[in-house]
């Protein structure tokens, strides 16, 4: 793969990694219009390099947590948010340690990329409804983590699945913005150093290089406008795009 396909890649990781749109189903269908094939390596260390600018953006959330966690206080708002994120952490964990091979073969279905982002597009829509402002606890945050579990299809959002689930089971949005973007770092690190044990050389390659930091650059404005979003209560807007992306691509999947 040459540096101009990892630089495209990288911008539509970028934007879509945090957007409520999909970054595993954009980069699949990407690859399959361009017929790039870049291997399961790349694409996570793109998804590590957009993970970089949550720990700039919620430095201050992070900073909080681990002082807690060196304080052994877990009865303190910080300490409670790190227990929120282990029980969070669960689902997709042990979703990808049994279905790893499955979830890498669906990056080719691109029917199956189309009919996720039409169910994507619901639950953002759905979350519109959300009326209480209730806080975490054990049960929500487990509840959220079933939801990032969903996002290893392809064409499912993680961003999108989990605040929106958050929002419908009534976390105010605050709380559910920082508590969907925390939850992203244990994923994502946790994918990244389980491909590093199978491919340590590819990350000293131009082309990836190149993509990382595309991708970390965009990544970070379409987080803010993300935020930007959930907060001025439009999170609901990005449905649409969902549905006529999913509609489209599951019609030119059958022409």
């Amino acid at each position: 793969m040459d540096i101009f396909s990892s630089v495209v890649l990288g911008i539509v990781q970028g934007i879509t990694e945090w957007l409520p749109i999909s970054s595993s189903g954009h980069l699949a269908i990407f690859e399959k219009l361009f017929s790039i094939r870049p291997d399961a390596f790349f694409n996570i260390m793109l998804h590590f390099a957009t993970l970089l600018v949550v720990f700039f953006v919620f430095r201050k959330e992070i900073y909080g947590i681990a002082k807690a966690v060196v304080k052994l206080d877990f009865k303190g708002e910080n300490g409670k948010m790190f227990l929120f994120l282990i029980v969070g952490s669960i689902p997709i964990a042990i979703a990808g340690f049994l279905f790893e091979e499955i979830i890498y073969s669906l990056f080719s279905n691109i029917i199956l990329v189309g009919f996720a982002l039409i169910f994507t597009g619901t639950i953002i829509y759905l979350s519109k409804f959300s009326v209480k402002k209730l806080g975490l606890d054990s049960k929500r945050s487990f509840a959220v983590g079933l939801f990032q579990a969903l996002a290893l299809i392809p064409g499912v959002s993680r961003s999108g699945s989990t605040v929106s689930s958050a929002l419908l089971m009534g976390i105010e949005r605050e709380k559910a913005v920082v508590f969907s973007m925390l939850l992203s770092i244990p994923a994502i690190l946790g994918a990244t150093m389980f491909l590093m044990t199978k491919n340590t050389i590819a990350i000293i390659q131009p082309e990836l290089i190149a993509g990382m930091i595309v991708s970390l650059v965009v990544g970070y404005f379409s987080l803010k406008f993300l935020i930007k979003t959930i907060l001025d209560k439009k999170f609901y807007l990005f449905s649409v795009y969902c549905w006529i992306v999913g509609l489209i691509v599951i019609l030119i999947s059958f022409v």
